[in-house]
């Protein structure tokens, strides 16, 4: 059960911390069905059916490939709009989590990415409605792990601090964030403590 601190938080900031639960809230959907909005079957294109994740984001459905860093958006009747691969250079892995997409058909995706050292750094990819990177944010020492987008266009992020593998105890942070469209953060709310120490409340669920 989680243990709310609400009284931490002045009132006007009350809305905030509210939001944060929505996107908690809303890390807990399950695979998409390819199913559109008036019911129909949605037939996939032949390279993404029985692929990745599927999920429905404003209209638009998703199929993300983690291991491959690779989004496929398609629309309400599963024509393919864009696919991107994203690539860091100097890394020698690239891993995609969270995906959201905004009601024009461009797209925020988090994930991170892996030095011949093994050094680890997380990013933030915006893309536009042509299925063009627009932006890499470095994101380190946050690892953004579930996105989504609120009404202003805004973009925001439920995560946590980079820490070293294994590591049982967090450093002090706050857990969300949110960014303008062109990726400039904008605010940091939800200080850590507002949860259980472990394991993370942001931790991914595949």
């Amino acid at each position: 059960m989680l243990r709310w601190k609400l009284s931490q938080f002045p009132a006007s900031r009350l809305w905030q911390v509210g939001y944060a639960i929505l996107i908690l809230m809303a890390a807990c959907v399950l695979q998409a069905e390819p199913f559109n909005t008036e019911g129909r079957k949605v037939l996939l294109p032949v390279d993404t059916q029985g692929v990745g994740h599927r999920f429905w984001s404003n209209g638009f459905l998703a199929v993300r490939e983690i291991e491959k860093a690779t989004v496929h958006l398609h629309n309400g009747e599963g024509k393919r709009l864009w696919t991107v691969r994203v690539t860091v250079p100097e890394s020698v892995q690239t891993t995609l989590y969270p995906v959201t997409v905004w009601p024009d058909g461009s797209a925020a995706a988090a994930g991170g990415a892996v030095s011949a050292d093994g050094a680890r750094g997380p990013f933030l990819v915006l893309i536009d409605p042509a299925g063009k990177i627009t932006r890499m944010v470095r994101t380190a020492p946050f690892v953004a792990q579930h996105l989504t987008v609120a009404r202003d266009g805004s973009l925001w992020a439920f995560g946590r601090i980079l820490s070293d593998w294994g590591e049982k105890k967090d450093k002090p942070h706050m857990m969300v964030r949110k960014y303008s469209r062109d990726g400039r953060e904008l605010a940091a709310v939800l200080p850590r403590d507002t949860f259980p120490d472990w394991p993370h409340p942001a931790r991914h669920r595949r």
